[in-house]
């Protein structure tokens, strides 16, 4: 007699050994090869875009660090402003790409109606506006982030301090420039926002990157949901 033939189970939710429920998510392939997971693996890694944004976002930050620190020393003129507002402007980047991979439904649940991605990155432009969208933008992303997690995947939740701490941070800095040539403190807060925007920026990317290493199927459901603050 030959092998026996081998069944072919669906491609859909597989039994776990232990008859828990679901351990292979929506079009997993318990009998592919290892070179199938290999490539899925490649896939499921941190966004390599957002990455190189928040990279250049952080030698930015340095670079306006290192000038405003030669400003206070009397050895330039020129202040932190360019590479200050080329971070800025990174910011928006990965804010309007972000955002733009959110679901409908998670674009909806700020106002009520969708609010795509060029409306979120032009609403920092509307003078008085600004200020509440600057917090509220963040908030909603993160918001958005955790509802498309799984109910399994809280663990990988972001947090809401730093939603609401980095664009505190960005806000203050207005204040912080008066310093520049008549305090060393001010190096303090320059430091400090970025450092928050690179948290918040990386706790985002970590937990996108986690929900596409877990949910395979591109129109999983947006779930809003308590989560950790």
């Amino acid at each position: 007699m030959g092998p026996e033939p081998r069944i072919e189970r669906p491609l859909e939710f597989a039994e776990s050994s232990g008859g828990q429920g679901s351990a292979w998510p929506v079009g997993h392939n318990p009998y592919a090869p290892p070179a199938h997971y290999a490539r899925r693996r490649r896939r499921s890694k941190l966004d390599r875009t957002a990455l190189v944004i928040l990279g250049l976002y952080a030698t930015s930050s340095i670079a306006a660090f290192a000038a405003d620190a030669s400003v206070l020393g009397g050895e330039s003129t020129t202040d932190g402003g360019a590479p200050r507002l080329v971070a800025v402007c990174l910011l928006l980047l990965w804010l309007g790409r972000r955002w733009a991979a959110l679901p409908a439904e998670a674009q909806k649940a700020v106002a009520g109606k969708r609010i795509g991605p060029w409306l979120a990155v032009l609403f920092h432009f509307l003078p008085g506006f600004d200020v509440f969208w600057l917090f509220k933008a963040q908030v909603a992303l993160r918001d958005g982030v955790n509802g498309c997690l799984g109910p399994k995947s809280l663990g990988w939740a972001v947090p809401r301090p730093p939603a609401v701490l980095a664009p505190l941070g960005h806000l203050c800095s207005i204040f912080w420039f008066a310093m520049l040539r008549t305090s060393w403190f001010y190096l303090l807060p320059a430091a400090l926002t970025p450092t928050l925007w690179v948290v918040h920026i990386g706790l985002i990317e970590r937990a996108w990157a986690h929900r596409r290493r877990t949910i395979i199927a591109p129109e999983a459901p947006y779930t809003p949901r308590a989560t950790p603050s």
